[in-house]
């Protein structure tokens, strides 16, 4: 068992990500359906992104406080510490974050993002005021819209002898409404109270981050094809699974699933579903 996380671990070095291992698309039995219990609910979820960097000082000021504020307002949202390869990147640096760092074009930090759309007014200076009014309409708006798709999912745990723990999520992509285009769903693994450095606070290291994107499982920034065209009423089941440090503190793993309209090479949000607490 050890030499198989080794192995992942090297796989998911290669990517990138320097804590977590992903199973490769063959082991994480994409054909398996889940479980047919899995509910869908008709809902809306938006999610916040918070483009930010360990050495960067705002992150760790107003940037922080917006932060917690936002946190704050779920369950009409869920929050995403995102930390890409950036001028202040340090800690936590994903490639997924970076994918969707580079396609949305921020170019400070910190940049709040809700449903993969920057919230900003920098016309004269950060208005924070005015973009967390803006983050909080765009969280209300999308909760009161019509529900295209959701993911309903269940996710389970089991540790081997030496400590490692594998956290399995079955899931079921449901669609209410009839759609046209490429649908994509995906699959991230964040970590809540994760400890590291960040400019602004006293200990430099040993601050808890909140809800920090880890990893998306298969190492697909924007998930798998799931349908094109669909219509109302059409499920999709799959299943993913993925090996953690035997360290590491199941309490804090939360799963995130996004799913993505396609739109020449663009990815537009069409809607979340999430366990984070």
């Amino acid at each position: 068992m050890k030499n198989r996380f080794l192995q992942l671990s090297m796989v998911a070095l290669t990517a990138g990500s320097l804590l977590f291992a992903s199973c490769s698309k063959e082991e994480s039995s994409s054909s398996t359906p889940a479980d047919t219990g899995i509910a869908v609910s008709e809902t809306n979820t938006s999610v916040i992104n918070k483009y930010t960097g360990s050495r960067c000082g705002p992150c760790g000021s107003w940037g922080w406080d917006m932060a917690i504020e936002l946190i704050d307002y779920s369950p009409k949202a869920c929050y995403v510490g995102t930390f890409s390869q950036n001028f202040v990147a340090e800690e936590f640096i994903t490639p997924t974050a970076t994918a969707w760092d580079d396609e949305l074009g921020v170019t400070g930090y910190p940049t709040f993002a809700v449903n993969h759309v920057l919230q900003l007014d920098r016309t004269s200076g950060v208005n924070v005021t005015s973009e967390k009014a803006k983050c909080k309409a765009a969280i209300d708006a999308h909760a009161a819209a019509a529900v295209q798709a959701n993911v309903g999912f269940k996710t389970s745990w089991t540790q081997d002898a030496e400590g490692f723990w594998t956290v399995a999520v079955d899931s079921r992509t449901k669609f209410f409404k009839d759609n046209s285009g490429d649908y994509y769903v995906g699959c991230y693994l964040l970590e809540d109270k994760a400890i590291g450095k960040q400019s602004g606070h006293t200990p430099s290291v040993g601050v808890e981050h909140h809800h920090v994107l880890r990893q998306a499982f298969e190492g697909l920034n924007y998930g798998y094809l799931a349908a094109s065209d669909p219509k109302a009423g059409k499920t999709i089941d799959k299943k993913y699974t993925m090996i953690l440090p035997k360290n590491y503190v199941k309490e804090n793993i939360e799963i995130l699933f996004v799913i993505w309209k396609k739109n020449g090479s663009k990815y537009t949000f069409v809607n979340a579903s999430t366990d984070q607490k």
